[in-house]
């Protein structure tokens, strides 16, 4: 028994789980170039479009693939890379995300820091480099053809409880969080200045206004969802502002 969407969680027959896949993302025409692409490569695929739901079906089959877009419905893609990479049971699980928080021409996260993950690439990949990415991901002999080292994925990330990643409020936060990491990493400098001159607001509007559409299109049912993505900035900036005042001070 298959299920194509993951809206019941089940085991497959040990002999299923050899070069299984699961393909964790919305249903759009990107995904079916993924689907197409694993299908070619042997692979047997299961597709969600829920966090939640793709992180217990990981758990019960241990799939040898996981590719995740950074936003899923009720948990987000980051939070199941850390969880999955988080479990001793899901050590041999690859996982590749896919997008990033912000603008694809803007902000891309090195290998060191995609949240634990294998790989990351973006919707905008050659069907050539996507097959050959795949490949090695999956160690599939295809990609002896063109050798290539796989990205290491980061250590040390402390995975976030399950119960915690279902909170409607906790994905609020992490998400504040994940746009300063980001926002701190890409723009250093502007970050900084920002920060000691407390022109957050001013010098990142456009990446304010991404993250409240985001917000109040995944939690429509959440009416103090801006307040809790505005409280969760502030506290985080502040922390942020306070290193950055103790370091100039020294």
């Amino acid at each position: 028994m298959r299920c194509r969407q993951c809206s019941e969680v089940f085991a497959l027959p040990s002999s299923e789980k050899n070069r299984l896949v699961l393909l964790a993302d919305e249903p759009r025409e990107f995904r079916d170039l993924v689907q197409r692409t694993l299908d070619a490569l042997g692979c047997r695929v299961e597709t969600s479009d829920d966090g939640e739901a793709a992180f217990r079906f990981a758990v019960a089959n241990r799939p040898a693939l996981i590719i995740l877009n950074v936003y899923l419905k009720k948990m987000l893609g980051v939070a199941v890379c850390e969880a999955v990479k988080g479990s001793p049971d899901l050590r041999g699980t690859r996982i590749a995300l896919v997008g990033t928080v912000f603008k694809s021409d803007r902000f891309i996260r090195a290998p060191g820091n995609l949240y634990g993950a294998d790989d990351y690439f973006e919707n905008v990949i050659g069907e050539d480099d996507l097959r050959q990415r795949l490949a090695r991901l999956l160690d599939h002999p295809e990609a002896a053809a063109r050798p290539g080292t796989l990205p290491g994925g980061a250590h040390g990330i402390v995975p976030p409880l399950l119960a915690e990643s279902l909170d409607p409020d906790e994905e609020i936060r992490r998400l504040a969080r994940i746009m300063i990491s980001d926002l701190k990493i890409y723009y250093p400098e502007g970050f900084r200045r920002a920060l000691l001159q407390r022109t957050f607001a001013e010098t990142f509007q456009e990446e304010l206004h991404q993250a409240r559409d985001l917000i109040t299109k995944r939690f429509p049912r959440q009416p103090q969802a801006l307040q809790i993505l505005a409280g969760a900035l502030k506290e985080g900036l502040g922390r942020e502002r306070d290193s950055v005042v103790q370091a100039a001070d020294r």
